[in-house]
């Protein structure tokens, strides 16, 4: 039979495994990431802070008008050298990328609201309907319509 004390010390031991799972999950997603998954090569601390930088500024904005230059202005540098680091990090242009996040976001829309595909469509960041078709169908083989069924 279990005393209070040993209920106590079972609810820290399992408090402090969460603690550890929750530390480990956001090293791991810090660490391992699209650039590294992608390009197998080193990636120095400045690079991996500059494509972390980046990846922040999209999820932040992408529901906006994002363009490369904007980026490459924030970062100081020039928009054909942002443009190679992408794809050198990642195996896709910036655009590419952006649009698949952009599906990512309205697949959750999808999923979770009653919204029209076209208010998802703009909420994303698609500047028309017609590109969230484009591109959903690009990254689900699917329109946003048959996905949601």
């Amino acid at each position: 039979s279990c005393s209070a004390s040993d209920v106590c010390v079972t609810k820290y031991v399992w408090k402090r495994i969460n603690e550890s799972i929750n530390q480990f999950m956001d090293m791991l997603i810090y660490r391992f990431d699209l650039a590294n998954y992608h390009n197998l090569k080193e990636i120095s601390e400045t690079q991996l802070e500059r494509y972390h930088r980046i990846v922040m500024e999209v999820e932040q904005r992408y529901s906006e008008k994002l363009e490369l230059e904007d980026i490459a202005q924030k970062e100081f540098i020039g928009r054909n050298y942002i443009s190679q680091f992408w794809k050198n990090m990642t195996n896709m242009n910036f655009t590419e990328y952006l649009n698949s996040r952009r599906s990512e976001k309205a697949e959750k829309f999808l999923l979770t609201t009653d919204k029209s595909i076209n208010e998802i469509s703009l909420v994303c960041g698609f500047s028309d309907p017609k590109y969230i078709y484009k591109n959903f169908r690009k990254w689900y083989e699917k329109t946003p319509s048959e996905y949601k069924k």
